[in-house]
């Protein structure tokens, strides 16, 4: 990819797709939204559409889990039990937070060098959301070409009857047989 391209905008490719990681980063899906939109339909570009959509979906993924949290909220008042889904929640994503943020860096900093950043579950999301299924058509069978009967050719002229083989001897009957031999 040219790193010096610039779009319809006059803002390099690169350094936009780079924008949208590092609002990723700061956890804006709404402005992260309005940059995907903006890409989406004044861009027009491939690649650049394709990392807005991969950074829109990870800043997704972040924001709904910071939802889950915060309704699990009123879990955190119960007594004894409040304080263990406190902890445990609070690691987890906790985790998934810092997971986020250094997949979000990475991807800004891949960005901004024109690579492609691969997330394993986000970028087949965002890969199929450019790429359409191809339509499933059923073809009928080709009918089979017609050829016209070949016209039988004649017997060649030296043409000979097949040999019979020669008739084979009567056989004697053994020695100690009693079987009698057949009359002629």
């Amino acid at each position: 990819m040219d790193l010096k391209a610039k779009g319809n905008l006059g803002i390099r490719i690169t350094w936009l797709a780079a924008i949208a990681f590092f609002l990723c980063i700061l956890g804006q899906t709404l402005l992260l939204g309005l940059l995907l939109a903006l890409v989406l339909v004044v861009e027009k570009n491939d690649w650049l559409s394709y990392q807005a959509t991969a950074a829109f979906l990870l800043s997704f993924v972040s924001s709904l889990l910071s939802a889950i949290s915060g309704t699990l909220g009123s879990l955190y008042s119960i007594p004894l039990i409040g304080s263990v889904f406190s902890g445990m929640f609070g690691v987890v994503f906790g985790i998934v937070d810092l997971v986020v943020f250094i997949v979000a860096v990475i991807g800004c900093v891949k960005a901004s060098k024109g690579e492609t950043l691969n997330i394993p579950v986000i970028s087949g999301i965002a890969a199929a959301a450019f790429t359409a299924p191809a339509p499933k058509v059923a073809y009928a069978p080709a009918q089979p070409v017609y050829t016209a009967p070949v016209a039988p050719q004649s017997a060649p002229q030296s043409y000979a009857a097949p040999q019979q083989a020669p008739a084979a001897a009567p056989q004697q009957p053994a020695a100690g047989d009693n079987t009698q031999a057949p009359q002629q």
